[in-house]
């Protein structure tokens, strides 16, 4: 999300004229809340916490769905990605799209039954409800086809913006090394 605000102060940015943008979120996003309200993009937060709360947030995001008449939901994370599948079925969403950013399946497997349900709600919904699935890496995208039968699954690396790690002035270079003892 930092990313797309870092983009939008250089000026590439989504044209405003073919999307509008609504960032929704489970729980507040209070460290990035402020940039996106200063770049006109509305922010919806239900503050989910537990089973009733992720209820009530899909019956929340499905009003705004509706209410923005949404063409695509593109969700992160597993309780996000769950529930924005629901909610843009619910609203008649055309597009639902999840990214997942880790190996969650074959790094995480405990055995234990809240896994096991975890991963078959994710695989229901995902396989029902989901336009496409955006891995981060190879990795991720195996990981997504072994484990929760998907072949739609496309990657896209992370970018990142090399130009914000522009380097420093030489003094404060030879002041950090010298602080930390280097040479």
């Amino acid at each position: 999300l930092l990313s797309f605000w870092r983009r939008r102060r250089k000026g590439r940015r989504l044209d405003r004229r073919l999307f509008r943008s609504i960032v929704v979120a489970l729980v507040s996003p209070q460290d990035l809340r402020r940039y996106f309200e200063e770049l006109g993009v509305p922010v919806h937060c239900f503050n989910a916490r537990g089973p009733f709360g992720l209820a009530r947030a899909v019956i929340s995001l499905t009003a705004v769905l509706r209410g923005s008449k949404a063409g695509i939901v593109h969700t992160h994370l597993f309780y996000a990605n769950v529930s924005g599948r629901i909610a843009g079925v619910l609203a008649r969403v055309p597009v639902v799209i999840s990214s997942v950013h880790n190996a969650d399946y074959s790094n995480e497997d405990t055995g234990r039954a809240r896994f096991k349900i975890r991963k078959l709600v994710d695989k229901i919904t995902v396989l029902y409800m989901n336009s496409l699935v955006i891995a981060v890496s190879e990795a991720v995208r195996g990981d997504c086809q072994q484990h929760l039968g998907l072949d739609r699954v496309q990657v896209l690396h992370n970018w990142i913006d090399v130009d914000q790690f522009e380097r420093s002035p030489g003094d404060v270079r030879a002041g950090a090394r010298k602080e930390f003892g280097f040479s």
